[in-house]
């Protein structure tokens, strides 16, 4: 499978748990962005030669957003959280710094991603998802649950 065809595949079954929603993201749907400036110290170029810790201001773009691919999800929704950053480079090139508020990731590999959505796919009927195949998938998966995160904060409904 190429990966288009992977990344389609994704996007597909993350419209499948959460709706979809033309205009916005498939994950972190709703968020905000801020745009300013960042200086690092003058002893940081000695720890890293990337552009942005060379001590003068470098062009910055940030989105704070919530994980869900709903942007319709409250805010106080239990959910992780994300920060994307994007550092605009004097050379012209950029550098992006991508955090999220889980401790690690819940999955190992896309497979896993895909079928833990397979799992959370709300049935059509209630448009909640069955708690016993999630269940079966944290049975199969028990390294999701070390990861920090928990069935908890895996929104059942859409």
């Amino acid at each position: 499978m190429s990966d288009h065809d992977r990344s389609q595949e994704l996007v597909d079954a993350l419209g499948a748990v959460h709706g979809r929603h033309p205009g916005f993201r498939a994950v972190h749907a709703r968020g905000t962005g801020a745009q300013g400036s960042f200086t690092a110290s003058a002893e940081s170029a000695a720890l890293s030669r990337a552009g942005q810790f060379s001590g003068t201001p470098v062009p910055v773009v940030a989105r704070f957003s919530n994980g869900s691919g709903n942007p319709d999800l409250p805010d106080g929704a239990r959910d992780g959280r994300g920060l994307a950053v994007k550092f605009r480079l004097a050379d012209g090139t950029s550098s992006d710094l991508v955090g999220l508020s889980l401790p690690v990731f819940f999955v190992r590999s896309v497979a896993d991603f895909l079928a833990f959505l397979a799992a959370r796919r709300p049935d059509p009927d209630t448009g909640v998802a069955d708690p016993a195949l999630v269940g079966a998938w944290v049975g199969e998966h028990p390294e999701a649950l070390a990861s920090g995160s928990t069935p908890s904060t895996w929104s059942m409904g859409p």
